[in-house]
């Protein structure tokens, strides 16, 4: 058997029984709901006065319960969220203006149960819930939140094992290495194996040399920019999606410079498996972004989330880097 082959079928082995332990140590019992509604205060009362969500959670344990409606616009109303088991029992209460808390472990049994979101828009319904939920305690200055008006409202709720953090751990773990041990088979399918020539020359290592020069410096003015203007794109940006386009800006500099420099592809490596590489994780990337974006998820409260948009940037950045092959194919038929 051929040294390639033997590589490959190590790789592929080793992934697989990397991706069986993230399977094995996946938390289980985790869910999320989200619920979006339009609440109306007129004369201090709301409408709809309530709305609910229904959860059923799959197997006895302890858990975490993550309820989130803090990047909303600040309403005229305060919200009491409250979680019901079968039998009317209240497991768990809170209440507040714009909120995102977990809850302590709790001991919650199979079954459904029902999450109440109250509209509380008076001192009245503020009390009443209170009495009833006597575990979400005062809210100081609670008189400033009632004011009449429509607000859209987006409630979101997550639901996850209490001791899942070392299983989640576990999987991060795993998911880099099955990242890396990917990569890796990538490398070793794109290879030459009859090829001698296994290294990059002086002359591609010094255009490297460059290539990360380039992008430290545009890593720098990127930055610097950043940090001026914070204030502003904060408000529009997320910091991760921030954070990130820096990232593709610095990536496309250097692959610029490598690729046209003929520097980014070693003497062994085939091409055209990177041409057809990559043009699956755009076509791939690209799909759901897309997704994202007819899902709303891009632009949320007016804001450019990481989520929503990066998927796209890396399409566009595996796009870009095929583009780049494509010139550079053309400029070196044209000199020869």
């Amino acid at each position: 058997m051929k040294k390639k082959s033997k590589a490959v079928i190590a790789l592929v082995l080793t992934s697989l029984a990397v991706f069986v332990l993230m399977i094995v140590f996946m938390p289980e019992g985790s869910l999320r709901e989200k619920l979006s509604t339009a609440v109306t205060v007129e004369n201090g009362k709301a409408s709809p006065e309530y709305s609910q969500i229904v959860i059923e959670i799959d197997n006895s344990g302890e858990y975490v319960i993550n309820p989130d409606w803090y990047k909303n616009d600040r309403p005229g109303f305060l919200t009491g969220f409250s979680v019901i088991d079968g039998s009317g029992r209240t497991v768990y209460s809170t209440v507040g203006g714009l909120l995102k808390i977990e809850s302590k472990p709790l001991e919650l049994a199979a079954g459904k149960y029902i999450c109440r979101i109250d509209h509380l828009s008076n001192a009245d319904a503020l009390d009443a819930f209170l009495a009833a939920h006597p575990a979400a305690g005062p809210i100081p200055g609670a008189a400033e939140w009632f004011n009449d008006g429509k607000w859209e409202m987006t409630y979101s709720l997550r639901v996850f094992e209490a001791d899942s953090g070392f299983g989640d751990i576990i999987v991060i773990a795993a998911g880099a290495v099955l990242g890396i041990l990917l990569a890796a088979l990538i490398v070793t399918l794109s290879r030459d194996w009859n090829t001698k020539t296994g290294q990059y020359d002086e002359r591609q290592i010094a255009e490297q040399g460059k290539s990360y020069k380039l992008a430290f410096y545009t890593f720098l003015a990127c930055f610097t920019v950043m940090i001026v203007i914070s204030d502003v794109l904060t408000k529009y940006v997320e910091m991760r999606l921030q954070l990130f386009i820096v990232f593709l800006i610095v990536a496309c500099v250097m692959l610029t410079h490598s690729v046209m420099h003929d520097a980014y592809f070693r003497m062994d490596e085939s091409r055209r498996f990177y041409v057809i590489f990559f043009s699956f994780l755009t076509v791939f990337n690209i799909g759901i972004g897309i997704r994202h974006l007819i899902a709303g998820e891009a632009i949320v409260d007016g804001v450019f989330t990481f989520i929503g948009f990066a998927n796209l940037l890396c399409g566009v950045l595996s796009g870009y880097l095929l583009l780049l092959i494509f010139i550079k194919k053309l400029r070196d038929r044209e000199e020869d």
